[in-house]
């Protein structure tokens, strides 16, 4: 038996988070359900400027449900103040297989005509966010995490255990003035952990984190 739902909801006044007011400015959704299997053909969030397709899966195992997301131009400023106004765009992917929910995430934002690539404009940029990876419970393995936001770089793999407290991975940070790298294979009853900065210029380091969304202005 076929069973369909639609859903349309509109927002007269959306407006950043920080000020109160919903991002979003209109929903519309629909849903089909035959037996155990149900499906979200086609859907769409408009928010930001911009416009999030939806559509995903669920049925029973071995892959219960599938997600993915296309966004397309949407503005983080709108979203949120502190951030910079570039449309950012790409998919998110998720899936889940046996015990496993496999992941995977690419955004990146829009060149911004006039200016350099990585430089800022009233907030901090979002030039690129990729991740990939799995959870597989008490475990998140991250493979692949790679973040450029304004004139920073984070870039590293970790596998945390939730349950257990432990963890492993490295994680490098190139911000402006400085640079560091942080390695670890920790758990509660051992450990290793190691820490290399290499500060290149103190000055220029400060002004990033006093500009940084939160930050009082020195």
């Amino acid at each position: 038996t076929l069973w369909q739902a639609q859903l349309a909801l509109r927002n007269a006044e959306p407006g950043p988070w920080d000020k109160g007011r919903l991002p979003v400015a209109r929903i519309e959704a629909r849903v089909e359900q035959d037996g155990p299997h149900w499906v979200v053909p086609a859907s769409s969030i408009e928010a930001g400027a911009g416009r999030i397709a939806l559509q995903g899966r669920y049925s029973p195992a071995p892959t219960p449900w599938q997600i993915e997301a296309r966004v397309q131009g949407v503005r983080p400023a709108l979203l949120y103040t502190g951030l910079d106004a570039a449309p950012v765009s790409g998919q998110v992917q998720a899936a889940q297989q046996g015990d496993t929910i496999r992941f995977d995430v690419g955004l990146k934002a829009a060149p911004a005509s006039g200016r350099p690539a990585g430089a800022l404009l009233g907030g901090l940029r979002i030039d690129e966010v990729l991740a990939q990876g799995q959870w597989q419970a008490p475990t998140l393995d991250l493979r692949t995490l790679r973040v450029v936001a304004g004139p920073a770089r984070v870039t590293g793999r970790a596998r945390v255990q939730t349950e257990a407290l432990a963890g492993s991975g490295q994680i490098d940070l190139d911000a402006p003035g400085a640079s560091l790298r942080l390695e670890g294979d920790m758990a509660p009853q051992r450990g290793t952990a190691h820490a290399r900065m290499d500060l290149r210029d103190a000055a220029a380091l400060q002004r990033w984190i006093a500009g940084l969304p939160g930050q009082a202005k020195v």
